[in-house]
């Protein structure tokens, strides 16, 4: 095994012990031996471009793999289009722009083009159509119904201590309680 000589101890074969060593890493010439140092042995970011020898250089610089040879069944230098991938019925339009001219909802029509939102009257949910939310007699026995829940119940607006003051609440009485 090669060794480093020591000082005071290989007298006479210093000479010869010290070239067995540094042969081992270095040519005759001086330079480094093939494959002597490996990659985990040189810090990240420690050779420039310019230390590479000059075939390294040009493949490093040379944009790396030709690429693909084909995209989509094409060949070549390929241009995609929304078709090619399956976005045909795409297309850029900002939502500003598109069609929402009208839309309907349960007793609301909004207008995309005016830019308002209406209530439909209940005269136009009654009656004959499909389309009605109730018939005439619904809306009659709604109207008893409305008026007499009023002749029962009363309602009154207070705030939460007038209603914590109450010494009995009245079953009857629909208290809406209002911030103080």
């Amino acid at each position: 095994m090669s060794r480093l000589p020591n000082p005071g101890g290989d007298d006479d074969n210093w000479g010869g012990i010290l070239n067995d060593f540094l042969l081992q890493s270095l040519s005759a010439d001086g330079t480094l031996k093939s494959g002597v140092v490996s990659a985990g042995a040189i810090a990240d970011g420690t050779i420039s471009e310019a230390k590479l020898e000059a075939a390294v250089q040009t493949k490093l610089n040379s944009g790396g793999t030709a690429g693909v040879s084909s995209v989509n069944t094409r060949t070549g230098a390929v241009t995609l289009t929304k078709s090619d991938v399956g976005l045909a019925n795409v297309d850029n339009t900002s939502d500003a722009a598109k069609n929402s001219a009208a839309a309907t909802l349960t007793n609301k029509t909004i207008s995309g083009s005016a830019n308002t939102l209406n209530n439909i009257s209940a005269d136009s949910l009654v009656d004959g159509s499909t389309n009605r939310l109730y018939t005439s007699a619904e809306k009659t026995k709604l109207g008893g119904l409305q008026a007499a829940l009023d002749a029962k119940v009363t309602g009154v607006t207070m705030t939460q201590s007038e209603y914590d003051a109450l010494s009995s609440p009245r079953p009857a009485q629909l208290y809406i309680i209002i911030p103080e």
